[in-house]
Formats: C-alpha cells, structure tokens, sequence
C-alpha cells in the first residue's frame, strides 16, 4: 500500500513539473498594436477632408498630436442616447460636434501605433439628446421662440 501512494505521489508531482514547463512555453507576448484617447469634444480639431489628419490636445498644457485620417479605413460614429450608434461621413460628424456643447460630449479616438492613423471617432453626448442626445443648437432655438414670443 506504501508503495502505491509513493508512486501516485511521484506521478503527480512528475505531471505538474511537467505542465508547469509546457504553460511556461505557451505563454504569448502580448503586442500593443491601437492605442486610445478619451477627450473633451473641445480638444479635437477634425480634418477639412476624410484623408486629412486630427489634431488633438489632451489637455490644456499639453501638445497637440497629428493623426491621420483615411477614407478607407477611419469610420466615424456617433452613439446615440438610446446607446445605439450610427456609422457617418465625416462631414456628419463635424456637423454633429458644431451641434452640441463641446464641454458636453466626449469623443473617444481610436489609432493605430505604427502608422499613427486613426481607425475609429467616436462622439458620445454626456447629458444625452439629438442625435448624441442634446436637442440641436439650444441656444439658437431658444433664442428664436423668445423672438416669436415677442411679435
């Protein structure tokens, strides 16, 4: 009986060394390949054209960062209040931040490491209206009830 729980415990013992070598060799090396950006809508600047570049400061005393925007591969999304989200040109895009308080919404940024070219926008409203979430231009429209009010 000794002798079967000596040889079940050199067993096991010979099983876990051996597992332990063959999880040691199988571990990956992870490479960062997309990086990311949480900003301020207000510290995005957005390309005049698809194939042109943002420019981005992450916060007041910092920098500004040149990333490159193609057609092909940057797609620019606007999520919704409903947390629904709509692929848009980027003209879209830019119509939709002109729309909405900047210090109100977030536009996360993500890119590419190795070639700096950003592979997704997008524009989240924090109070949530519009298309973000906020009613469009509140200001403006406010402004022109108050001016119907007054004929």
């Amino acid at each position: 009986m000794k002798l079967i729980i000596k040889n079940t415990i050199k067993h096991s013992l010979l099983m876990l060394s051996l597992l332990s070598v063959f999880a040691l060799s199988a571990q990956a090396t992870l490479i960062e390949t997309h990086g990311g950006l949480e900003l301020e809508a207000s510290m995005v600047t957005l390309p005049s054209n698809s194939s042109g570049s943002i420019s981005i400061r992450e916060c007041d005393d910092c920098d500004r960062i040149t990333l490159k925007t193609n057609e092909a591969t940057t797609r620019f999304v606007i999520r919704n209040s409903d947390g629904s989200t709509d692929t848009v040109s980027l003209k879209q895009f830019a119509a939709e931040m002109r729309m909405i308080d900047n210090r109100d919404a977030m536009v996360l940024v993500f890119y590419k490491l190795d070639t700096q070219t950003v592979t997704e926008a997008n524009l989240i409203s924090k109070s949530g209206s519009g298309k973000t979430g906020k009613p469009a231009r509140n200001k403006q429209n406010d402004t022109s009830a108050t001016q119907r009010n007054w004929k």
